[in-house]
């Protein structure tokens, strides 16, 4: 689980960062969370 995270947290760091605004980028993190 470590390494696998790892990778997924920074891909959600990613989404963040590309998101136009935190309030979208929250949306998009709780799309990924239930998926």
């Amino acid at each position: 689980m470590g390494r696998r995270w790892c990778d997924r947290r920074s891909a959600m760091v990613r989404l963040l960062g590309e998101a136009a605004s935190p309030e979208e980028g929250l949306k998009k993190l709780e799309e990924l969370a239930r998926t």
